[in-house]
């Protein structure tokens, strides 16, 4: 099962690797800022549509995003 806190996560560290803000990002992504930023702190879990979105504005595959969200959930479930 995902875990909203770590998709958040990966969300999070991406924009900020492009040196991307919220507003800019949100806006890019065709959502607003306060629901990434819900999405961001693991308040709300990234549907598929959103997470396309938000890969899209970023510039990024989103298969790299899922394989990056999986990576971590896989290492926590190890521990």
């Amino acid at each position: 099962m995902l875990d909203a806190k770590t998709v958040g996560a990966v969300l999070r560290e991406y924009r900020k690797s492009r040196g991307l803000t919220l507003s800019v990002t949100s806006g890019l992504a065709g959502m607003s800022a306060a629901h990434l930023s819900k999405l961001e702190r693991g308040d709300k879990l990234a549907n598929l549509d959103s997470l396309f979105k938000i890969a899209h504005a970023l510039h990024v595959p989103p298969g790299e995003i899922v394989e990056e969200i999986d990576r971590r959930m896989s290492k926590e479930r190890s521990l």
